[in-house]
């Protein structure tokens, strides 16, 4: 089952050594020129998981999975799908399938003949054809669609399309290549939850490739965090998201504030903040002796209507600047009265009668087990969510959004008009000339012009002789 729907039916594998995984990646690499899309990925995967690679663009997890499929070779290590080398096995000899995220239907075919493809060209006898389809459609619940094109189906009904046809070969290994990126938010919930039920009844290992968080830790058993083509953290998806290893981690999944500080019982577990305060963590894990990073994630935070009394460890005052209502919780940003910007997510349980609202003085408090220490690393920049003025990063030593770096085409586009605005300015008509004659002369240049196409004989006229207006004698232009 999936991290956020309950217990796993195959049972934690990976927390035994004696388990023989699915599937094994050694040390994979590859490169496209001088770039190193994968850099010596080593990962176990084991029966009956639903395995997520997560990352931003560019992190090559994509990448992984289509070496995964056999439409990338490896420039180095091993992959084994129960215990055989699939080096050098061509993709459609593979026992693996592929969704796309574009799902790749055939548009002529109807949803039957989409699920039935992949089945006829095994040679598959025509009455065992009819029954895995028929299956598949039970599964998908699409049997009173079986007649549709696939423009007469809405998005997600495509989707389930593409899945019962991937599975319909039963495949040891099904890959999944963001497959519900062209859904919407509601659609796309309810698909993910589709999507672990039939991955439990069929038994079989799924390994999706998203960059959205909460899809991967929705559908998930464990997931893999990639960072330039290697993997930074792999957990299962509470212990990625309470425990983060790195800033980069705890800064891509979900939301953190970041409070940074010095250590000044590192064994005690005390740090000195530079917002002010003193933030306790109990056991002192993951402190060293010096600057630390500490990672606070929103809805571990209280806030309250600041009081007379002084703030202790593990509480700083502040002032609240903005208010986001999202209905089942709301969004707080504290300008914390060392500077630095807060963010605290507040579930709306109680209509209250005095509802903190911008401008008023707050207190905020945490939970000394709330705390995560960080190696400080580089922080993992995101952009700003479109109305608020946070961040959903907020750190000590946050910076706003800069000036927006000119790429290539902007440059070239600013080439374009200075060029023009150097032209100098085209010479008046002659008042006795033809309307042909004024327009713009489009031909080439005679030093650039073709000596061939105006030798004798040629079929075309020379460029003299075509349609230039002759000014008649006595008039202003002889």
């Amino acid at each position: 089952m999936s991290g956020a729907a309950g217990g796993m039916p195959q049972g934690r594998r990976w927390h035994d050594p004696a388990a023989r995984p699915h599937l094994r990646l050694t040390g994979i690499v590859k490169t496209f020129g001088a770039t190193r899309a994968v850099d010596g990925v080593s990962l176990d995967i084991f029966p009956g998981e639903f395995f997520a690679l997560l990352g931003p663009s560019g992190c090559g997890k994509t990448t992984l999975l289509r070496m995964l499929a056999g439409l990338e070779a490896p420039d180095a290590g091993q992959i084994l799908l129960d215990g055989e080398d699939l080096t050098g096995i061509v993709p459609h000899e593979r026992p693996v399938n592929m969704m796309f995220q574009s799902y790749a239907l055939f548009p002529h075919m109807t949803v039957w003949e989409n699920i039935a493809f992949g089945l006829q060209m095994e040679r598959m006898a025509k009455a065992a054809v009819r029954d895995r389809v028929d299956e598949m459609l039970t599964l998908v619940h699409l049997e009173p669609l079986a007649r549709r094109k696939p423009e007469q189906l809405s998005g997600g009904q495509k989707q389930r399309v593409a899945l019962a046809r991937a599975l319909a070969k039963k495949p040891k290994l099904l890959l999944l290549d963001e497959p519900l990126g062209a859904l919407d938010r509601k659609l796309r919930e309810a698909t993910q939850f589709e999507l672990v039920n039939i991955q439990e009844s069929l038994g079989l290992t799924f390994v999706i490739v998203t960059h959205d968080q909460e899809e991967a830790m929705t559908v998930s058993t464990r997931l893999a965090v990639m960072r330039e083509g290697r993997i930074a953290q792999l957990g299962e998806p509470h212990e990625v998201y309470e425990t983060p290893n790195s800033r980069y981690v705890a800064e891509f999944i979900g939301d953190v504030n970041i409070l940074e500080g010095s250590a000044e019982d590192a064994a005690a577990g005390t740090v000195r903040l530079e917002a002010g305060g003193v933030a306790r963590l109990g056991d002192g894990r993951g402190l060293k002796a010096g600057r630390v990073a500490l990672a606070l994630r929103p809805e571990k935070i209280s806030l309250r209507h600041q009081d007379d009394t002084v703030a202790g460890a593990n509480t700083l005052d502040g002032r609240v600047e903005d208010i986001a209502y999202l209905g089942d919780m709301s969004i707080y940003n504290v300008r914390l009265d060392g500077g630095p910007l807060v963010r605290v997510a507040r579930t709306n349980r109680f209509r209250e009668q005095e509802p903190i609202t911008w401008e008023d003085r707050v207190r905020l408090g945490w939970d000394g087990s709330a705390l995560v220490g960080l190696d400080g690393g580089q922080p993992c920049r995101r952009r700003a969510p479109r109305g608020m003025g946070w961040h959903p990063v907020a750190t000590v030593r946050s910076c706003g959004p800069g000036r927006r770096r000119a790429g290539p085409s902007h440059r070239r586009a600013r080439r374009r008009r200075a060029s023009r605005a150097a032209r100098p300015p085209p010479a008046a008509p002659c008042r006795g000339a033809s309307p042909r004659a004024r327009r713009p002369d489009r031909r080439q240049p005679p030093e650039r012009a073709n000596p061939r196409r105006h030798a004798p004989g040629h079929r075309d006229r020379p460029p003299a002789s075509r349609g230039h207006h002759r000014p008649r004698q006595g008039s202003s232009c002889a």
